[in-house]
């Protein structure tokens, strides 16, 4: 008899172990990736490395589809991250055009107001064209320009404030948008 009460005393500890033990795999770190700065859309430099967690995403306005319906969808996270009051002190939004040399800082402004972007806590930022391809293959995002269309990956990052991609998600197409609550649900984590 003691020893089933033994048996039984280890399972149910066990269980309840493994169900409140805190779980610190559920957005484990994938990768680092190297802090940069770049030029915004308003002129001024931007620099990753300020302590916030980042949406990363790549797009150039020429793009006929993914980029503007990701726009689109992050848009209306931007106005659900001001209302939780996270939007630009502790989250931000950095988009990066992969076509610098047609995407001006003044292409990006008009751009961006065509998606009511607010630049307090989403950073719409260019680069040369090397050092976009250096932080592209940094993030492991692959493109490729050919006449005035570019291929390129269709994911998001989501990184910490420690420059570690903890999440990825797909960018939006015509048949499905971004997975905003997914995000929202990472974003809450990672500000616990």
């Amino acid at each position: 008899m003691k020893n089933w009460m033994w048996v039984l005393l280890i399972l149910v500890g066990s269980v309840m172990v493994y169900f409140f033990w805190p779980n610190e795999d559920r957005l484990p770190a994938m990768k680092s990736v190297e802090p940069f700065e770049m030029e915004t859309m308003e002129g001024s430099t931007y620099d990753s490395e300020n302590n916030k967690i980042k949406l990363v995403a790549f797009f150039y306005t020429n793009c006929p589809d993914i980029c503007p319906l990701t726009f689109v969808d992050l848009k209306q996270l931007q106005k659900q991250l001001k209302d939780k009051d996270k939007f630009g002190s502790e989250v931000e939004f950095v988009t990066i055009t992969l076509d610098p040399e047609f995407d001006t800082t003044e292409r990006l402004v008009r751009y961006a107001e065509a998606f009511d972007v607010d630049s307090t806590g989403w950073k719409v930022v260019r680069t040369n064209l090397d050092y976009t391809n250096e932080i592209a293959t940094d993030f492991q995002m692959n493109f490729k320009k050919e006449d005035n269309f570019i291929t390129h990956g269709t994911k998001m990052f989501l990184v910490d404030n420690d420059h570690k991609i903890r999440a990825i998600y797909d960018m939006a197409n015509p048949e499905e948008k971004v997975d905003l609550n997914q995000i929202l649900d990472d974003l809450d984590y990672l500000l616990q």
